[in-house]
């Protein structure tokens, strides 16, 4: 399909630095959206700190750059 551009993800990432309730913010394409949402479900993030020692949860939002590669044969 050569297709290529930004797909934004939307997330919560938990207390343990999981991502919770992923979701596509800005599409580029729907199959790519789909390998960027399980791309970051796998991630693991370091979770935010109140008061610089308790881990609360956080919105993020992830850039996914899908480009082209041009292979030298």
């Amino acid at each position: 399909m050569r297709i290529q551009g930004i797909c934004l993800i939307g997330l919560v990432v938990d207390a343990n630095g999981v991502p919770q309730k992923v979701h596509v913010v800005k599409s580029l394409e729907p199959s790519l959206d789909e390998e960027a949402v399980a791309s970051v479900q796998t991630w693991r993030f370091t979770p935010a700190l109140k008061d610089g020692t308790q881990p609360v949860p956080f919105e993020v939002t992830v850039e996914i750059n899908f480009r082209l590669i041009k292979k030298w044969f």
